[in-house]
């Protein structure tokens, strides 16, 4: 079992504690799996996010 993982956003890296949970178990989804795919879109959801600069 994993104990944290690193994940490199831009300039900031973002530590995910048990990266290995199951957050979504119909679909296998862990919370290092989500916090990936919110890594790619990152650069398209953040300009349009309200107090985004």
């Amino acid at each position: 079992m994993s104990t944290g993982t690193r994940i490199r956003v831009g300039r900031r890296t973002v530590a995910v504690s048990r990266p290995d949970k199951i957050l979504l178990p119909d679909d296998g989804i862990t919370k290092a799996g989500l916090a990936e795919c919110y890594r790619r879109v990152a650069r398209a959801m953040v300009p349009t996010s309200p107090g985004a600069r």
